[in-house]
């Protein structure tokens, strides 16, 4: 398994449901507005690949793996990642 961060743009008024219960059917925490941190095996193509066909047109996904070293300030996620079942590729 791998923690991967998405971050994301979602311009157009359609319904994005089918996008974010995607990102809430792996383990996940919320970053900070439109970021999430999720752990899969994956890769970061797999993931954009199966996230883009529930955006518009004009959204945009940015999706990268992170490793052990991070840091944050007032950040939702410090505790998900300091868990230790959270294992860095």
């Amino acid at each position: 398994m791998a923690v991967f961060l998405i971050t994301y743009e979602l311009h157009l008024p359609i319904a994005y449901d089918e996008f974010h219960n995607l990102l809430e059917s792996f383990p996940n925490a919320t970053a900070v507005d439109c970021s999430v941190l999720i752990e899969t095996d994956a890769t970061a193509t797999a993931i954009i690949e199966r996230l883009h066909p529930h955006i518009g047109a004009h959204d945009s996904l940015f999706v990268c793996q992170i490793s052990h070293d991070w840091a944050s300030v007032q950040a939702r996620c410090g505790n998900w990642l300091d868990e230790p079942e959270r294992v860095y590729g």
